[in-house]
């Protein structure tokens, strides 16, 4: 499929650039909505996240980004679960003690 990245390689446009044509003010016809500099033209594959949003295919690390738990959520999942050593959880359960979660 052709797509287009930027300089960082962050998809920019999905499919063919729409690149028009209109007039300027004295009438001269002029190239509308260029492609950017540092923007170019590749083949490559799509994916989208479950909320819709594209990434390159082969950009596994921003895929698996945007579907994980934050890290808030999976460090409490860890604690729940017990698998901190004694002295990071009692830290730890100090903090929910002094701000409780509220009912």
């Amino acid at each position: 499929m052709k797509v287009y990245v930027d300089s960082q390689g962050a998809l920019v446009n999905i499919g063919d650039w729409d690149t028009c044509i209109g007039l300027d003010e004295n009438g001269d016809m002029v190239e509308t909505n260029p492609i950017p500099d540092g923007v170019r033209e590749i083949d490559a594959e799509v994916s989208y996240t479950s909320a819709g949003r594209a990434f390159l295919s082969e950009n596994y690390y921003d895929l698996r980004r945007c579907e994980y738990p934050s890290i808030g959520d999976q460090l409490d999942a860890l604690f729940q679960a017990g698998v901190f050593p004694a002295e990071m959880a009692a830290k730890l359960q100090a903090v929910k003690d002094r701000y409780p979660k509220p009912d």
